[in-house]
C-alpha cells in the first residue's frame, strides 16, 4: 500500500508476515511492537451482501482501533474534521490505525472480504459519535 495518509491521527500499521510455502502465511501484530495499544476487543465483518452496503458511519470519543482487510478488499472513508481521504485496504499485512475522533465509513466490499478490527477497549455505546453533525461540532 503506497498511500500517503493525510488524516490527523491515522497511520499505516504493518504486521509481520511469516511465509511458508508448505504451511501458509502467518500474520502477527503485537503490542507495543506494531500495535500501538493493548487490545480488549476483536471483531470482524464478513459476508457483506454487496458493494453498496455502508458499515460504521461513526467516530469514537476515546477508543483507538486498527483495521485490516484479512481477505478481499474494502474502502475506508476517513474524516478528521479538516481533511477527508479514501483508502483501499486489500492487503492483510497492512492495517490502518485510527485514533479517537476520526470519522470512518466502510464500503465497496469485495464479495470475499473479511475485515478485522482490533479495539483498545470493550464496546461502550457512550463512546460512539453516531451523528455526523455532532462530530463536526466536536471537531
Amino acid at each position: 500500500m503506497n498511500t500517503k495518509i493525510k488524516i490527523k491521527g491515522v497511520r499505516l500499521i504493518k504486521s509481520e508476515c511469516f511465509r511458508e510455502i508448505a504451511r501458509g502465511d502467518l500474520y502477527v501484530c503485537e503490542a507495543p511492537k506494531n500495535l500501538p495499544f493493548k487490545a480488549e476487543r476483536l471483531f470482524w465483518i464478513t459476508n457483506v451482501p454487496n458493494k453498496k452496503v455502508i458499515r460504521a458511519g461513526h467516530a469514537h470519543r476515546k477508543v483507538k482501533e486498527v483495521m485490516f482487510a484479512m481477505k478481499g478488499s474494502f474502502r475506508l472513508n476517513l474524516d478528521d474534521g479538516s481533511n477527508k481521504q479514501k483508502i483501499l485496504l486489500n492487503n492483510p499485512e497492512m492495517g490502518i490505525y485510527l485514533s479517537p475522533q476520526v470519522w470512518r465509513r466502510l464500503n465497496n466490499f469485495s464479495k470475499d472480504c473479511t475485515v478485522l478490527v482490533i479495539a483498545e477497549k470493550r464496546y461502550d455505546k457512550n463512546d460512539y459519535i453516531d451523528d455526523y453533525e455532532e462530530f463536526k461540532k466536536i471537531k
